[in-house]
C-alpha cells in the first residue's frame, strides 16, 4: 500500500485488508484491483473489499429456489483463511470473511413460502377437519407433517405407551364430541355463530323473550310449490338456516358445505350441511328476494306468544309481518346477517324502549320486535 507499517502509518483496518487479500485467490485480488481502478468513487478499504467478495460469491453461486429442494446461501461469519498462505507458516489469520455453506430450507407445500407447514398461517387458520383434508391432499405424514413417508414409518414422532405413533398436535381432535366429516377439499369451510340461549334444564336452545324479530313469509320453489314459514331475523347469526323438513317438502336441493357452528355455552360442532337457494316473499305482497340458507334438522325452541294488539297503540293500523295475538310457533327459517339487510330497511317506528319497535321490511309490511318485555 506504499506505507511504512513500522512507523505506524497503517491503520488496523488497512492491516486486516492486506491480510485478507493475501488469503484470497489471486484471481479474486486481480478483479478487485480492476474494480477499484474503474470505480474511483469506491474507497479501497476493508468494508468495500468484503462487500466486493460477497457480490462475487453471489454472481458465481447459482441459487435455485425450487419447491422442497436445497439451496445455497451466503452468510457473513468469522472463518479461518488457509488459502494462499506460504507453506510452513504456522499462524492462522482470523477475519470477518464470507463463508459459503449449504443449508436445507423447505418451501411450505400449502402456501409456497419458506417455512414449515406447522408454522403456516393458512394452515393454522383452518379447523381440524380442513387440516386433515390438507394433509391428505398433500400426502403428509400425520405425525410430523412432512412429506415422503407414512405415520407408521415416521422416525421423529413420539410413541404412545403401547408403541403406536402419535398424531401431530395440529391434527389432534381435542374435543371428543367432534365428528369427522367427509373430505372434499373443494368445498368451503365456514365458521358461523348462533346467538341463542341454552335451557339449563334440558339443554335445548331457544331465543329469549326480548329482541325478537319474527315474520311470516312464503318460500316459492322453482317447481311451483309454495310454503308459508315463520322466520326469525337474527343479526347475531353469521349465516341463514332453514329446517330440513321445509326443504324436503318443497323438493329443493343444493351443494354441501363444511361448517363449524358455535353457540353460547356450547361446544363447537363440525357439520356438513346442504346449502339451498330460497325465493322469499311476503304473504300479502309481491316483493321478494333470493337468499341462501343451510339446512339443519332443528333451529331453536318455539317463539314465545305475542301480546294483544290493544296493548300497543302505536302499532294499530300497521300491516304487520307477524300475527298479533298468537301463541307459540315453531321457527322454520333463521335469517342471519348474510341476508338481514336484504330484508330489513332503515325505517322504524317506536315510542320508548319499553314498547315493541316496528321495523319496515322489503315486503312493504312491518315487523315488530319486543325489547322490554
Amino acid at each position: 500500500m506504499g506505507k511504512d507499517r513500522i512507523s505506524g502509518q497503517l491503520t488496523t483496518a488497512e492491516i486486516f485488508l492486506a491480510l485478507t487479500q493475501k488469503a484470497m485467490p489471486s484471481e479474486l485480488n486481480k478483479k478487485w484491483e480492476e474494480f477499484i481502478e474503474s470505480n474511483t468513487s469506491t474507497p479501497a478499504n476493508l468494508e468495500s473489499f468484503l462487500e466486493f467478495v460477497r457480490k462475487q460469491i453471489d454472481i458465481e453461486e447459482k441459487v435455485t429456489f425450487t419447491k422442497g429442494t436445497k439451496f445455497t446461501s451466503v452468510e457473513k461469519c468469522p472463518t479461518t483463511l488457509h488459502e494462499n498462505r506460504p507453506k510452513g507458516r504456522p499462524g492462522k489469520y482470523m477475519t470477518a470473511a464470507l463463508q459459503i455453506h449449504t443449508q436445507e430450507r423447505i418451501r411450505c407445500l400449502l402456501c409456497q413460502k419458506f417455512h414449515d407447514i406447522s408454522a403456516c398461517t393458512q394452515f393454522l387458520a383452518s379447523d381440524i377437519d380442513e387440516r386433515w383434508r390438507i394433509a391428505k391432499r398433500l400426502g403428509l405424514c400425520y405425525s410430523c407433517l412432512k412429506k415422503g413417508h407414512r405415520k407408521k414409518e415416521c422416525r421423529v414422532s413420539r410413541k404412545t405407551a403401547t408403541g403406536e405413533t402419535t398424531i401431530h398436535d395440529l391434527l389432534n381432535r381435542k374435543d371428543v364430541g367432534d365428528k369427522k366429516t367427509d373430505e372434499k377439499p373443494e368445498e368451503n369451510i365456514t365458521k358461523v355463530c348462533l346467538k341463542m340461549n341454552v335451557d339449563k334444564k334440558d339443554g335445548s336452545s331457544s331465543y329469549s323473550n326480548g329482541s325478537l324479530q319474527i315474520a311470516r313469509a312464503m318460500i316459492c320453489a322453482e317447481n311451483g310449490m309454495k310454503r308459508t314459514v315463520n322466520c326469525i331475523l337474527d343479526s347475531g347469526a353469521q349465516r341463514s338456516f332453514v329446517k330440513r323438513e321445509v326443504v324436503e317438502s318443497l323438493g329443493l336441493n343444493g351443494p354441501k358445505e363444511h361448517i363449524t357452528i358455535s353457540g353460547f355455552n356450547q361446544r363447537n360442532e363440525h357439520r356438513k350441511l346442504m346449502r339451498v337457494e330460497l325465493r322469499l316473499k311476503g304473504v300479502d305482497s309481491d316483493n321478494s328476494c333470493v337468499i341462501n340458507a343451510l339446512c339443519v334438522s332443528h333451529l331453536c325452541g318455539k317463539a314465545p306468544l305475542n301480546p294483544m294488539m290493544e296493548e300497543h297503540e302505536h302499532l294499530k293500523g300497521l300491516k304487520l309481518a307477524d300475527q298479533f295475538q298468537r301463541g307459540e310457533v315453531e321457527i322454520d327459517l333463521l335469517i342471519g346477517i348474510d341476508h338481514y339487510y336484504d330484508i330489513v330497511l332503515n325505517e322504524i317506528k317506536r315510542v320508548d324502549t319499553s314498547k315493541p319497535i316496528a321495523v319496515k321490511t322489503i315486503f312493504e309490511i312491518l315487523g315488530a320486535r319486543s325489547i322490554g318485555d
